[in-house]
């Protein structure tokens, strides 16, 4: 019957185009014009089944029972109503899924050996990507431009063995898709494209290992730039960018390019007198005037989950990213906990000022209490000068402080206001650290009961902090401070290796 072989066609073309609503439109009017079909059926059924909605799936069983009533030993028929049960929800449909292995019993007993009993086995068919069970069509097409461009002698020669399949199969959507991406890729000056395309796994292991050495260099070598990895990820990540662009195109031309052959009356190199119905599992079978059907030809093999080559560099590349993830980590946190260490060394004489004994730390000073761990704390007060720079008083803590920050001497202005018999001279001021690192503020003050001009300026670092206070008159510059400040720290405190 070529009026319903035609039909049958063009509703299968629709269904791999994505056009479900005009495939069981095309089903329908074929039906209602020709009379009952299996086929026609199982266009219409599978068109509701590409919904992967449970309306449509419980509309599509109703066409399953419906033709299996007039068709009850129809292969296909049975086989598609055991996908359609056999994917169904064993909790949210249990009568439709226990039909399944009946189903499944009937078409061993009718066909055990054919492939309609062998698809429904399975529980898949070729609306499984649509249903979101199997390979996504990125995947798809990558696969197929492999094996193309793999199983032919040049590039040129893959496009040529594809355009031919294209013109007995028009309406093949894998094909459409391949033979746009065979012609995205073969264009002048994307030999590197189709070298990537080929080995995308290798490549995505060989950046990987870069990148992961970077990353690690970073805190083996002293000074190197932490945007350096970053930037080389970008970079390398430009070609698989370009590539993905171009094989989404090629996509997208690929679809469209079907859907218009879908829609025209005879595809481009379709001979007269020839048409290209869908069989079962996407092959396509050309049928010569007449009804009698040519030999059929598969045009593109089976998609894989993963290869053992994919699986063992994608294993090599998680385990290498892992690697360099904990190593960062480790080194990372080692980095972070990490204090510089000091000793105390309070010479007994500074800048001609004799030292004076006061023991510990005065009361309220409080150093370190809330910021991290002391190991020790001292004071020291030296006398004997005159003038700015004397009178001088320092105190220290030394210990772990290595979540410090500079709020921590920043905060030191509002303390210094805040201490009694001290009224502050102005704003303090952020001053250069010196060689030790960390930060430093400085501000001045004037003493309530002597009516003395001072200078305070507190510091911090990851392995110290302190106060260093002394008489500065309006004469000593604000830099003058600082350097004295610094000096102070610089004397008490001796770094260890």
């Amino acid at each position: 019957m070529p009026a319903t072989g035609a039909a049958c066609a063009r509703a299968t073309a629709l269904i791999a185009a994505g056009r479900y609503p005009e495939a069981r439109e095309a089903a329908k009017a074929a039906l209602e014009a020709e009379g009952p079909e299996p086929t026609l059926f199982l266009a219409l059924a599978r068109a509701h089944m590409a919904e992967d909605e449970d309306d449509h799936d419980d509309e599509a069983e109703r066409v399953f029972r419906r033709a299996l009533d007039a068709f009850p030993d129809d292969l296909d028929l049975l086989a598609g109503y055991a996908e359609l049960c056999l994917r169904s929800d064993p909790l949210d449909r249990p009568g439709r899924h226990r039909r399944g292995p009946v189903l499944l019993e009937r078409l061993r007993e009718l066909a055990p050996d054919s492939p309609q009993l062998r698809r429904a086995d399975a529980s898949t068919d070729v609306l499984a990507a649509t249903a979101g069970r199997g390979p996504s069509a990125a995947r798809v097409q990558r696969h197929d431009v492999v094996h193309a461009l793999t199983s032919a002698a040049s590039p040129e020669a893959a496009g040529e063995e594809v355009r031919r399949q294209v013109a007995r199969a028009p309406h093949d959507r894998r094909l459409a898709v391949l033979d746009a991406s065979l012609d995205a890729l073969g264009r002048p000056g994307r030999a590197p494209l189709r070298r990537l395309v080929l080995r995308r796994p290798e490549y995505l292991l060989v950046v990987q290992l870069v990148v992961a050495a970077l990353v690690i260099a970073r805190f083996a070598v002293e000074g190197f730039p932490v945007w350096i990895p970053f930037a080389v990820a970008v970079i390398a990540d430009l070609p698989l960018l370009a590539l993905g662009l171009l094989l989404r195109g090629a996509r997208a031309r690929g679809g469209e390019r079907m859907s218009g052959a879908v829609d025209g009356e005879r595809a481009p190199g379709e001979a007269d007198g020839e048409r290209t119905p869908v069989a079962e599992g996407g092959e396509r079978t050309p049928v010569a005037e007449g009804g009698e059907p040519a030999a059929a030809e598969p045009y593109l093999p089976e998609v894989p989950r993963r290869s053992r080559r994919e699986l063992v560099l994608v294993g090599a590349g998680a385990a290498v990213l892992l690697g360099a993830g904990v190593t960062t980590g480790t080194l990372a946190y080692a980095e972070y906990t990490a204090y510089p260490r000091y000793e105390a060394v309070a010479p007994d004489s500074f800048r001609g000022m004799a030292r004076m004994d006061v023991g510990g730390v005065p009361e309220g000073a409080g150093f370190g209490s809330s910021s991290g761990r002391v190991e020790t704390s001292f004071n020291a007060v030296y006398t004997g000068g005159s003038g700015d720079g004397s009178g001088l008083s320092v105190t220290v803590s030394i210990g772990d402080f290595h979540d410090a920050t500079v709020a921590l001497v920043e905060e030191s202005g509002a303390l210094l206001a805040s201490t009694p018999g001290v009224t502050p001279l102005g704003d303090g001021w952020m001053a250069d650290a010196g060689a030790y690192g960390g930060w430093m503020r400085c501000d001045r003050y004037t003493e309530d009961l002597a009516g003395t001009s001072k200078a305070a300026c507190f510091w911090t670092d990851r392995g110290s902090m302190g106060v260093v206070t002394f008489r500065a008159s309006e004469d000593m510059t604000d830099a003058e401070v600082e350097q004295l400040a610094r000096m102070t720290r610089q004397t008490e405190l001796r770094p260890v290796p």
